[in-house]
């Protein structure tokens, strides 16, 4: 820190940091030669006189100097003992007293504590002893202890400063590391969101290009208008993740591009997501319970790719089986659930079956979709989680709900059906006698798969399995 010096006076104290022992050597010269001269200025030998052994005591003092650095203390008791010989031998310099004084301040600026106190005690005290024995003199003792009080607290308010420097200097290297710190974490997070909504966009229209080109491949010959339409799903679904991708390449190629530009996908989207894949083929119920309402927009998001996610791992995996979603709007929670699969799954009575039973009889249990968001608790309980799996979509899934403080479960239930289930924090509804707010309203909807569809999936999975079974042989 420059503390507002010149750049002369920066060069100069530089200098003597760099070599310390010249300043050493130049203290030394600066209290001897001042000393010297206070002697031969003054009048009536006031402050002794030069004699063999007065310049030996000054020399020794000023040599002792050379040492103040290493041992202040040593350095003082060193230069106390040649007051007290200076003083019964009759040969007081002032350099011996400019030379304790000097001894105090290093001590007092380089020991913490109260060491440098201790030693300007026992100093001050000697000395004043020595001038009570030459006789009562209490103009002599004031200006000692002034002397000796103003070289100590000179020295502590050095050290307080050197101190209070290195711990700004501590704190700003701190502060430049945990700005790098957070950096690299910013990135890391900005790369998961960004690898999280490339899999889920990317992955799940993929998904559905697949099925649909498939489809239109097996249909072709036979029914020309179906496979129309199919080719019509390849296109709507290959012109929505180039939207997609585009504004994802807009963010990262412009550092003033929102984050969220646009319209973001949203819960609002979710009946022509599941439309979609009805058109793929997959049975598919959709329940809601309680008072659907406009939700911030990072957590509409998150459970717009929530449901996106796990029905596009239901369609992939559940091989046809009948998928039911349910979402439960509760005062502060969003419920979202998604199971395919299980022990009745083949059965006119799938999960939808299950789930409406459940609804009738007020609890959700093993095998059961959770209609309401009080039922939510049991089946979360029954929910056995999978290990590491190959994929990302639920890590990224997890991740999701983790960073809105919520919490997400997938895993099979104890009737073999594997079902993803998340529960999101959301602010409480408006005041319910606001006129302008809807009353609580239970909506059940079931967007049925028409039998072309189902019927065209199957082949084209049909078709998928005999050649994959005349690969192998």
């Amino acid at each position: 820190m420059s503390d507002g010096l010149s750049p002369e006076w920066l060069a100069v104290r530089g200098f003597f940091r760099s070599r310390p022992a010249v300043l050493d050597v130049l203290v030394s010269l600066v209290v001897f030669g001042l000393g010297t001269t206070v002697t031969l200025t003054a009048q009536d030998g006031e402050a002794g006189e030069f004699t063999a052994l007065s310049i030996l005591l000054s020399s020794l003092a000023a040599l002792a100097l050379l040492a103040r650095r290493r041992w202040p203390v040593a350095v003082v008791a060193v230069i106390t003992a040649l007051i007290v010989v200076g003083s019964v031998t009759g040969q007081e310099t002032p350099v011996l007293s400019l030379a304790v004084g000097s001894a105090l301040y290093t001590t007092a600026s380089r020991w913490p504590g109260a060491t440098a106190w201790y030693c300007a005690l026992a100093a001050g005290l000697t000395m004043s002893l020595l001038s009570l024995l030459q006789g009562p003199a209490l103009k002599e003792i004031v200006p000692l202890w002034t002397w000796i009080g103003l070289s100590t607290v000179a020295g502590y308010s050095v050290r307080g400063r050197r101190d209070y420097i290195a711990a700004v200097e501590e704190r700003a290297i701190r502060a430049e590391l945990g700005r790098e710190q957070e950096a690299r974490r910013q990135v890391a997070e900005e790369r998961l969101r960004i690898a999280r909504e490339l899999h889920d966009v990317v992955g799940h229209h993929v998904v559905l290009i697949n099925v649909q080109s498939a489809v239109a491949a097996h249909v072709l010959r036979v029914d020309p208008d179906k496979a129309e339409e199919s080719l019509g799903h390849v296109r709507q679904a290959g012109r929505t993740v180039l939207d997609e991708l585009n504004s994802l390449v807009r963010v990262l190629r412009d550092p003033d591009e929102p984050s969220l530009s646009g319209p973001v996908r949203g819960l609002e989207h979710l009946d022509e997501l599941t439309a979609g894949f009805a058109a793929a083929g997959l049975p598919l119920e959709l329940h809601r319970d309680g008072q659907p309402r406009e939700l911030p927009v990072l957590i509409d998001l998150a459970a717009y790719r929530i449901v996106q996610e796990s029905l596009t791992n239901a369609y992939k995996h559940a091989r046809g089986a009948p998928t039911t979603l349910c979402l439960a709007y509760g005062q502060h929670e969003l419920g979202i659930q998604i199971r395919s699969g299980g022990a009745d799954a083949g059965s006119g009575t799938g999960p939808a079956g299950a789930g409406a039973g459940a609804g009738a009889g007020g609890g959700a249990g093993a095998g059961q979709i959770a209609h309401r968001l009080a039922d939510f608790g049991s089946i979360e309980r029954d929910i056995v989680e999978t290990g590491p799996t190959a994929g990302h979509g639920i890590t990224g899934m997890r991740e999701r709900a983790a960073a809105l403080g919520g919490r997400l479960r997938a895993g099979r239930t104890p009737d073999g059906a594997f079902t993803v289930l998340a529960r999101l924090p959301v602010p409480p509804p408006l005041d319910e006698h606001d006129p302008r707010q809807p009353r609580r309203t239970v909506v059940e909807s079931t967007v049925v798969v028409a039998p072309e569809a189902v019927r065209a999936a199957e082949a084209v999975r049909t078709t998928d399995a005999v050649r994959a079974a005349g690969a192998e042989h």
